[in-house]
C-alpha cells in the first residue's frame, strides 16, 4: 500500500473513532482541532518543500496526536496513548523505523513542546498555530470552557487571561515559515489580551 492510500485509511479510521466515541466536554480537543493541525501540517510541508516520506510521517501523526484524549479525557499522558494508538493500526502497513518517527512526532506535541527534529516541529507548529492567527480568541473560549468541565471547578477570565498570556510569551514557533508568518499577530494577541484584562481589572 502506497503513502496516499494509507494516508486515506488513516483519516477515516481516525474521524469514525472521533465520530463514534463522541465526548461532549471536548469543546477544543475534537475532530475539528484535529482537521486543522493536519490542514497546517500538510501546508507547513509544502512550503518546507518535504519529500512525500517525511510529509507522510508528519499528516499522519497530526492525524493521531490527540486521539488519546477519546480514552481518557484527561490530558496527562495522552500523547503516550495517541502513540499507542497509531503504533497498533498502522504495525501492518509500516516499518519500524516509520513507526518510530510518527511516535517521536506525536510525543513533542507534549507541553512544554521541545521538538527535536524538523518533522517534529512542524507538528508542534501546526498544533499551536492558531496563537499566531485570530482564531486564538474564539479557540482559547472552547479550551476554558474545556479545563472548567474537566476539572469541575470555575477558572475567572482574568486568570485565565493571565495564564494566556504567560503561556503565548513563553512558546515559541520552531520552522521559520510559521515565525515569519505568525510571529507578529501572536503578538498583537499578546498586547490585545493584556488590554483586555486591563479593562476588566478596573
Amino acid at each position: 500500500m502506497m503513502y496516499p492510500e494509507i494516508l486515506k485509511e488513516v483519516e477515516t479510521y481516525v474521524t469514525d473513532i472521533f465520530r463514534n466515541n463522541r465526548i461532549e466536554t471536548l469543546v477544543f480537543h475534537n475532530l475539528e482541532h484535529t482537521r486543522n493541525v493536519v490542514f497546517h501540517s500538510k501546508e507547513i510541508c509544502k512550503n518546507l518543500q518535504l519529500d512525500e516520506e517525511r510529509s507522510f510521517i508528519v499528516m499522519v501523526a497530526a492525524w493521531f496526536h490527540d486521539i488519546g484524549y477519546l480514552i481518557d479525557a484527561d490530558p496527562s499522558g495522552h500523547e503516550m496513548r495517541s502513540a499507542d494508538i497509531a503504533s497498533s493500526f498502522l504495525a501492518e502497513f509500516l516499518s519500524t523505523k516509520i513507526l518510530a518517527l510518527i511516535r517521536d512526532c506525536i510525543l513533542a506535541t507534549k507541553m512544554p513542546q521541545m521538538p527535536k527534529s524538523i518533522l517534529q516541529d512542524i507538528i508542534c507548529d501546526a498544533d499551536l498555530y492558531h496563537f499566531g492567527t485570530w482564531d486564538l480568541f474564539s479557540l482559547n473560549e472552547l479550551m476554558h470552557k474545556e479545563t472548567e468541565i474537566r476539572l469541575q471547578k470555575k477558572i475567572t477570565t482574568e486568570k485565565w487571561i493571565q495564564e494566556t498570556i504567560q503561556l503565548l510569551q513563553f512558546h515559541r514557533f520552531h520552522t521559520e515559515y510559521c515565525m515569519h508568518l505568525l510571529n507578529n499577530q501572536k503578538t498583537i494577541n499578546i498586547e490585545r489580551l493584556r488590554a483586555i484584562l486591563k479593562l476588566r481589572n478596573r
